[in-house]
């Protein structure tokens, strides 16, 4: 009775073994695939070969984990790279691209409620010109599940500004506000320079953003965020009315004027205007220490 037993657990115990050792394989041709990609992609001549060893390294992967939702979602990636790098031209173009698509749907199968796929969805639709309701779904989905993710806040600002008037005539217009406006507010590293960059050239919507942003510089400043918050007024500063301006700095400096030197917020203004107020208030409320270099 007891080796009848035994049984059914040896195989049980020998598929968890073997589960484990295959998650384990898939994961290793996974990362070499990652390595690869990331050389082709940083290499100065791209070639067909270097995208080959990445593409093998990954199609291993997927053959022990078909299923696996970033092993599709990096397959995706591969498919589009190779659309947006010129190596597919024609028919293979075309059949990397829906490639990609299907990629993409294979993982949002899995992950149904993961941002970032959903915005590559809506990139690589835009990439195929495929502009239907799959396209606006994936639009409005990766806003909905990953509004702070720094790739979806990227990808819907690049597509709101390529694709502006579908987007608004399709009702999406205040998602592109709103994540330029994540953007700007984003504690992550390089995303606040990289969104502000963008708004720069997004003529159109800088006067919706600007209302929208106005707020969140205008109130209160959570503690510890001066810099953050000083950046942000710091880069909106030229697209603001003179009455915004004065709204603005009457939040700005009780804020700054707590820490660091003063000195370190007027070299840091990148506007003249801005160097010029922190430097009278800072004067008239008797703060002159290491001013006379920065306030003429």
């Amino acid at each position: 009775m007891n080796r009848i037993l035994s049984v059914p657990f040896f195989l049980l115990a020998l598929a968890g073994v073997y589960f484990s050792f295959t998650i384990g394989l898939g994961d290793t041709y996974a990362e070499r695939s990652s390595n690869d990609f990331q050389k082709w992609r940083t290499s100065n001549e791209r070639t067909l070969e270097g995208w080959k060893s990445a593409f093998t390294n990954l199609d291993r992967a997927l053959s022990f984990a078909p299923r696996d939702p970033t092993y599709n979602q990096q397959m995706s990636r591969l498919y589009r790279s190779k659309v947006t790098s010129g190596l597919a031209v024609g028919e293979e173009q075309v059949e990397a691209g829906q490639k990609s698509l299907s990629h993409l749907r294979a993982s949002l199968e899995v992950r149904p409620f993961w941002g970032p796929a959903w915005a590559e969805l809506a990139l690589t639709k835009a990439l195929v010109r495929e502009f239907d309701d799959e396209y606006f779904r994936a639009f409005e989905n990766a806003a909905l599940y990953g509004p702070w993710e720094p790739s979806v806040i990227h990808i819907l600002t690049s597509l709101g500004r390529g694709d502006e008037k579908r987007l608004t005539e399709s009702g999406l217009r205040a998602i592109i506000v709103d994540a330029y406006v994540r953007g700007l507010r984003s504690p992550v590293k390089g995303v606040y320079k990289r969104t502000l960059t963008s708004l720069g050239t997004h003529l159109n919507l800088q006067a919706e953003v600007i209302d929208s942003i106005l707020p969140f510089v205008s109130d209160d400043w959570p503690r510890g965020k001066s810099d953050d918050f000083f950046n942000l007024a710091n880069g909106l500063w030229p697209h603001l009315t003179g009455q915004e301006r004065d709204v603005v700095f009457g939040v700005l400096y009780p804020n700054v004027s707590k820490f660091r030197n003063p000195a370190h917020w007027i070299r840091n203004s990148e506007n003249e205007e801005l160097a010029v107020r922190l430097c009278q208030r800072f004067i008239e409320d008797g703060v002159t220490q290491d001013l006379s270099r920065w306030c003429k």
